[in-house]
């Protein structure tokens, strides 16, 4: 749907706010913070042999103050190619360039395992992990990151370093990549942006450069960029905004956003009733025109807007349907630069999410949705099906066994556009009530794992997928205790013409609770 846009005046500010230089008011409310742009992920020579160029961290540095015009970067050099000696001369240049007011330098360390993650520091004097997996990367800088004296974001998350999010625990690592220069989108496909909130994972949104040329020709530092809503250019006040997730991405140009639902900015929370409609506003200010803003709710666009002006204002009402909900917009526009005639420019806020229950009128609302099986205790987890499921394709919740028959290309159960392969949305709810298991007491489960589909050594195939998506579920519901016990509808690929089991065990104690349903895929019809 369309709605019409709201035109904000244009006055002689425009100018001022498109160069931006130390902070641009962010054109939403009078008392939002102004914004900074900087650059979370670039690399020196220090990051040899990965790398094509000679800055050295000084010459870093001096890029991306004077020749990009940056309020903050970050140099983010591999910890397995670094020497000692080297994260001590990082160590040492970046205070040398910090300026408080006008331009802030991080130094800052990206881990480098199966997976990349980043950690930008507040102070200078922090000691490289020697860690090789995950957990032990949490217990390292932990300390740090609670205090606010470190932000960590997942790297690159659709590029062939795959994460295990199993692993990963968004109360520490607080953003995700939704775009980097050299790897592109990462907002859309196994393990991006998207798929992980729909996992239930609460991550703000940065966007980086990843910039292994350094002091080749035409620099590419900047060409990814994180606005942060701050209330200062400083090393506290960026570390604050990145753990708040109140920072966006860009591709490069500086767009100006800022969204709010429920009247929630970017970042936070809020509460409503199933069935309940949010007002949502999205304000931008563009670089160049036409300006397009699009509004997602749980993965898909809503509401799209077109504005003739640099000033833009989107808003409407979202309708909550699903327990866990997040909202955020995209932005395009055209490329100011000569030379890229035809290219757009990107933004994307980050999240406010909406966690909703049954209203206290109504407390059977989700009765239909919830599949539960009366031999083992489903207090412990239930797969919640898609608002209003139809009844040719989802049986009642209480049927075992369980089997839904979708169709592929049929719209009311396959969620993609892809020939050949069933995508059916599932989620899991984790220690919820259930109306017609009143003996039940939910819990707050300690255990989980995937039956079937079985370990599929090939990865990325359609079982390796599936029960990464799974773990991925139960992980990021279990990784702080204030998250919503459900999480979104997530997907479930199945091949055409064949049909998949799907068996998952979650345990609270001595408590077992074992779930079990089948996704029949029909080929395409004719």
């Amino acid at each position: 749907m369309r709605v019409a846009a709201r035109l904000l005046s244009v006055n002689a500010l425009l100018m001022a706010l498109l160069l931006c230089g130390a902070g641009c008011d962010s054109g939403g409310d009078s008392d939002a913070d102004p914004v900074f742009f900087g650059d979370l992920h670039a690399h020196s020579a220090f990051s040899a042999p990965d790398i094509v160029g000679n800055a050295d961290p000084a010459e870093f540095y001096r890029i991306a103050r004077d020749e990009i015009g940056l309020d903050f970067v970050a140099l983010s050099d591999h910890d397995v190619f670094m020497t000692p000696e080297e994260w001590d001369e990082i160590r040492a240049t970046a205070p040398l360039f910090d300026a408080p007011g006008t331009f802030v330098a991080f130094s800052a360390i990206e881990w480098t395992r199966a997976w990349h993650m980043n950690t930008i520091f507040r102070l200078d004097s922090e000691t490289v992990c020697d860690c090789g997996q995950a957990p032990g990367y949490y217990d390292h800088h932990r300390d740090l990151i609670e205090a606010r004296d470190a932000a960590s974001h997942v790297n690159h998350p659709t590029d062939i370093f795959l994460p295990n999010w199993s692993q990963i625990d968004d109360s520490l690592t607080k953003n995700v990549e939704v775009f980097n220069a050299s790897s592109s989108d990462q907002e859309h496909g196994y393990g991006g942006a998207i798929w992980s909130l729909r996992a239930g994972f609460r991550f703000g949104f940065v966007g980086v450069s990843d910039d292994h040329i350094t002091d080749a020709p035409t620099p590419r530092i900047g060409n990814g960029l994180t606005g942060c809503h701050a209330r200062e250019l400083s090393r506290e006040a960026i570390l604050d905004a990145l753990h708040e997730r109140r920072c966006y991405a860009v591709t490069r140009d500086r767009i100006l956003v800022d969204t709010r639902v429920a009247g929630v900015a970017m970042g936070g929370s809020a509460t409503a009733s199933i069935g309940d409609t949010v007002a949502a506003r999205v304000d931008v200010t563009a670089t160049a025109t036409p300006v397009e803003i699009e509004l997602v709710h749980n993965g898909a666009t809503v509401v799209t807007t077109t504005c003739e002006s640099t000033s833009c204002r989107l808003e409407t009402d979202i309708r909550v349907d699903d327990p866990n909900n997040y909202v955020y917009a995209r932005v395009h526009q055209p490329d100011t630069r000569p030379d890229h005639a035809g290219d757009e420019q990107h933004a994307w806020s980050s999240p406010v999410w909406i966690d909703a229950a049954c209203a206290a009128d109504d407390a059977d609302c989700l009765a239909d949705r919830l599949l539960t099986d009366d031999e083992t205790d489903d207090c412990l987890a239930m797969p919640l099906l898609p608002a209003g499921p139809d009844a040719e394709i989802y049986p009642p919740a209480s049927s075992a066994p369980y089997v839904i028959q979708c169709r592929d290309g049929d719209p009311r159960c396959d969620a993609d556009q892809e020939t050949g392969v069933c995508t059916v949305r599932l989620g899991l709810c984790f220690g919820v009530g259930h109306p017609n298991l009143p003996a039940c007491e939910p819990r707050r489960a300690d255990a989980f794992s995937v039956v079937e589909p079985a370990a599929d050594v090939r990865r990325l195939s359609d079982d390796w997928q599936n029960r990464s998506t799974l773990q991925a579920i139960f992980q990021a519901a279990h990784t702080s205790t204030d998250k919503n016990r459900c999480s979104g509808l997530s997907d479930l690929r199945v091949e055409a013409g064949s049909q998949r089991s799907f068996e998952i065990t979650t345990g609270a104690g001595e408590a077992i609770d074992r779930d079990r349903w089948t996704i029949a895929c029909a080929p395409a019809a004719g």
